[in-house]
This record gives structure tokens, C-alpha cells and sequence, in this order.
């Protein structure tokens, strides 16, 4: 995918898949209402399944188990279980868990149940959050690799097989070698006004190695870019086996909580297997600056708060590579950055949170990354009595932009590095 295009906000889920598939050069997407070409592809005999060779023990199980956590999803999970039901790889199993649904989720999931036999639908009795429900999705899952698909988000049609193809090559190709993930970029669905933006993802081009094994316990400076950005764990696929054995499940916190943050650090931190492909496999669907700012004002201190549990799993793991260490310093400065967007960085919990991260952060780990605002790492200094040459600051964080801004060009097209410099300026100073 070159440049991003612009769709109406009805996108063709299978007009995206077809042209992103096909690895073409541009996303088309369709003014055709996404809902028009379901009766085309619903049912376990629509797609026509991969010739994937089965593993020693699997049984009957379904290659892949999708969880999909619901909470009044119903305006979007038309969509989201039509991307699973054209997925070109037929044994999967789709668990959707509907958490107490005020909306006519339920009837939908049911609906799509009665047409599908790999559509399994679990009841939460009482809304208990996203972490909850996918624990309960994890514990009924019977593949040997789990995937995730957000109830408004969509899969591309080869996302299954594509993964678990790029899996079993790997191993036939390196005997005693077992993968514990497979990680792939996604598709930006950016809404302005109107209109929908496809973007790449910000890490598409610049993780390597490219189909080869490796874990963040090695030597991982070219890997570091997917813990430098969105804890995007719906792009991939995990060994259900491997999650396991690492008592990999998610934090039960109230709502959505940002569960994901946690999970994504545990699975991606102790992996021993992590197999990377190059291509689009998913389509996230991202939420605006006003949305992300109107959550952080309903919970201020949720941003720190999740670092703070990401630091205790760095800890914990006693991780000591120079780059996840890195990554780890940028997020959260990334963190503190969104509280300050969302105008509650001033309130007194959120500064309270603030020193405690801060608290935490290594100093010369800190000096040394480029990717933090000048003003943030004047603050970080102010408060841990350190020096810091202010000059040099400046110049590392204008070279990080100018190298940031030719990778959107040359990724995204100009087009939208326009519309990110346009956000950037639309911040208000705090």
C-alpha cells in the first residue's frame, strides 16, 4: 500500500481486503454500503479455505480461535464478523462475548450464530470490561493460535492464513523452532469529518528482520518500533500454547482500562519466538483527538496509571535490552504528552502520577532519546535535579521530527503528513 486514499465512511470491507490482498499500491475503498456484500460471504463454506497442512495433536480444533469482546458494538459488528467469515483460511472458530450489551449487540451476534457454525456467542450476565471478556474468550478458545478482531475494527481476507502459513513455513524451514507469535502492520482508519483516511501503520517498513525469528531478549535495535507505538494486539497471532505456559491473560480492569496495554507487553517482552511479516493484515479503526481526549477527562489518571503497570511487568521481567528500555522511556512520555492534550495534566492526581513515572525513568536513558519534546524533557530534569543541555536537546528532537516526517512521506504521501502537521499545531501549550 503506497499513499493513502480517501473513502466514504461506508468503506467495502471486502473492496479493501481485495485491493490490500492483492498488494496494490494504493487502498480504493468503495462508496457501496460494507453491509451489501455480507450475503456474499457469510457462511462456513463461503471462502475457500487454505490447503494448511494440520499439526501433530491438534485434533479437531479450528486452526484459529478470533475473540471478539462486545460492549454496544451494534453499529460496527456487521462489519467486524463479516472480515472473519470471508477469512480465506475455513478452520476457525469465532468467540464472541457479548458483556452486557445495552444495544442490540446480542441480537446480532445471535443472528450471525444461526448462520455460521464457527460463530460461538458467550453471555456476560453483568458488564464486567473488556479484560474480562477476553479472558473468558481465552478460556473457551480451542485453536492453536488465538486471534483478536475489535468489535469496529475488520480483518482482511487473508489474515488468517497469511499468519499461519508464514508460521508453519518458518518452522519447516527451521526445524525445533516454534513460534509464539506472528506480528504483521495494519491499516490506519483515520476519520475526518466525513471521510475516512487509510494510512499505514507507523511501523510498516521499518521492523526488521522480515521472516525471521526473533525475541526482545536479543538484539532487537531494528524491532523497537513496535514498542514504540500503539499496542496494536490485534495484528497478530499467538500460540494459544505459548500464552499458556507464560500465564499470558489480560487485567480485569473496569471498561475498556486500556487492558490492552499490559497484554501487549507480556506477550510481545516473553515471547522466545516472534516471526514479523510485512503486510497489512487488519484495519484499525482509530479514534479522534476529541474522542481520546474525552476519555482521559473521564479517567485523568488512566494514562499514568497503565504505564505504572507496564513498568511493574519491565521489572518483573528484569528486561535489560538497551531498546526495549528505550521504547519504554518514549511511551511514557508519550503517556504524559496525551494527559497534557487532554487538559488534565495540571490536576493534582495526574501531576501526583506524573512524579511517580518520572520517578522511575533512568536518567541517562531519558537524555539520550531523541523522540521526547524538549519541554517535557526540561521538566523530567527540573524535577530529578539533573542537567541537561537544553541546546542539544532541541537539535536531537528537530532531527527525530524531520526523520519522522520524511517516513510519512515516504509511507503515507504528503496528503497526510499535512493533516498530522496540522494536528501537532492544533495542540494547545500547556
Amino acid at each position: 500500500m503506497g499513499a493513502p486514499s480517501e473513502t466514504n465512511t461506508g468503506t467495502n470491507v471486502a473492496a479493501v481486503g481485495a485491493n490490500l490482498g492483492a498488494g496494490t499500491d494504493a487502498v480504493q475503498g468503495a462508496g457501496t454500503d460494507a453491509g451489501a456484500d455480507q450475503g456474499a460471504c457469510t457462511g462456513p463454506n463461503a471462502a475457500q479455505g487454505a490447503d494448511i497442512s494440520p499439526d501433530v495433536g491438534q485434533g479437531a480444533g479450528p486452526r484459529v480461535s478470533f475473540i471478539v469482546p462486545c460492549y454496544n458494538a451494534a453499529n460496527t459488528l456487521d462489519v467486524a464478523l463479516a472480515s472473519l467469515c470471508c477469512q480465506t483460511l475455513e478452520s476457525i472458530e469465532i468467540i464472541a462475548i457479548d458483556d452486557a450489551s445495552t444495544d442490540c449487540s446480542a441480537k446480532i451476534l445471535n443472528y450471525w450464530a444461526a448462520s455460521d457454525a464457527r460463530i460461538h456467542v458467550l453471555t456476560q450476565a453483568k458488564n464486567a470490561g473488556y479484560g474480562a471478556a477476553m479472558n473468558r474468550g481465552l478460556e473457551a478458545a480451542r485453536g492453536q493460535w488465538i486471534g483478536i478482531l475489535e468489535p469496529d475494527d475488520y480483518a482482511l481476507p487473508s489474515m488468517a492464513q497469511s499468519l499461519v502459513e508464514a508460521a508453519q513455513t518458518f518452522e519447516a524451514n527451521n526445524p525445533g523452532v516454534s513460534i509464539d507469535m506472528v506480528k504483521a502492520p495494519y491499516v490506519r482508519v483515520i476519520h475526518e469529518g466525513q471521510s475516512e483516511l487509510l494510512a499505514q501503520c507507523a511501523f510498516r517498513f521499518r521492523v526488521q528482520p522480515v521472516g525471521q525469528a526473533f525475541s526482545f531478549a536479543g538484539d532487537t535495535s531494528q524491532a523497537d518500533q513496535l514498542l514504540r507505538n500503539h499496542p496494536s494486539i490485534w495484528s497478530a497471532l499467538y500460540r494459544r500454547s505459548f500464552l499458556d505456559a507464560a500465564k499470558v491473560r489480560f487485567p480485569e480492569h473496569p471498561g475498556s482500562g486500556w487492558a490492552d496495554n499490559e497484554f501487549f507487553y507480556a506477550t510481545l517482552l516473553q515471547a522466545k519466538a516472534i516471526l514479523y511479516v510485512d503486510e497489512p493484515i487488519y484495519c484499525y479503526n482509530e479514534s479522534t483527538a476529541a474522542q481520546e481526549a474525552e476519555a482521559l477527562q473521564k479517567q485523568p489518571t488512566l494514562a499514568l496509571q497503565r504505564f505504572l503497570d507496564l513498568d511493574n511487568l519491565v521489572r518483573q521481567y528484569d528486561m535489560r535490552n538497551k531498546d526495549v528500555l528505550a521504547a519504554h522511556v518514549h511511551r511514557a512520555f508519550s503517556y504524559v504528552q496525551s494527559t497534557l492534550d487532554a487538559g488534565v495534566g495540571k490536576m493534582a492526581k495526574v501531576q501526583a502520577l506524573q512524579k511517580e513515572v518520572f520517578a522511575r525513568l533512568d536518567p541517562a536513558i531519558v537524555i539520550a532519546e531523541a523522540s521526547i519534546p524538549p519541554q517535557l524533557k526540561s521538566a523530567y530534569a527540573q524535577q530529578r535535579g539533573i542537567k541537561i543541555d537544553r541546546t542539544q536537546s532541541k537539535l536531537a528532537f528537530a532531527q527525530y521530527a524531520r526523520d519522522e516526517a520524511a517516513y510519512m512521506l515516504k509511507s503515507n504521501g504528503p496528503r497526510f503528513l499535512l493533516s498530522r502537521f496540522a494536528k501537532a499545531l492544533s495542540r494547545k501549550p500547556q
